[in-house]
């Protein structure tokens, strides 16, 4: 069975966003940067499985050449209706889930699909106010964005419920009954 370490997000929101979907009461293990992820897959989870969560921010450039190791996964759904993208390694056991577009927009657009408003959750609606709050390192004790997540789980938002499915399925993460976060 996996333990939270082995999921490893690139930035703060994608971080909290995982430990809330996870249900876990520590945070995964964070890398900064897609770079970053692979290389502490690749180095310090090598013996293990585990698996990388990543998004598209715009202006990112180019993904590292260690990315040419991890191939799509073609799965029964079509994941790009849910903003979502499924690579896995050659030879290891390490799987890469791409969010797309950038976390905030496929949040925004999660929101969207399930007729919920930020603002009643005390958040922006536009992308550039929301990745303000975001892009802090303070994401993970900040409650509104907790509570909007966790009422997006609760309405059963179809990406993130696509979400939990991938990381519950390669995973075999068992998620805690009682709510943790």
């Amino acid at each position: 069975m996996y333990d939270v370490k082995q999921f490893v997000p690139e930035c703060f929101v994608d971080s909290r966003l995982i430990q809330i979907i996870l249900n876990s009461s520590k945070g995964p293990n964070h890398a900064h940067g897609v770079g970053k992820v692979l290389n502490k897959l690749e180095m310090d989870l090598l013996k293990y499985p585990a698996i990388g969560i990543i998004d598209q921010d715009p202006g990112k450039g180019a993904k590292p050449t260690i990315w040419r190791n991890y191939q799509p996964q073609l799965l029964e759904e079509n994941l790009i209706n849910f903003g979502l993208g499924v690579f896995k390694h050659q030879s290891k056991n390490h799987l890469v889930i791409e969010i797309m577009p950038e976390i905030e927009k496929w949040i925004l657009e999660a929101c969207n699909e399930s007729a919920v408003n930020p603002q009643e959750y005390g958040l922006p609606q536009n992308l550039h106010d929301l990745n303000m709050i975001t892009k802090s390192i303070n994401i993970h004790t900040n409650k509104e964005f907790t509570n909007l997540i966790l009422k997006l789980l609760e309405l059963n938002s179809p990406r993130l419920i696509k979400l939990k499915e991938i990381l519950l399925r390669y995973s075999n993460y068992k998620i805690p009954l009682e709510r943790r976060v």
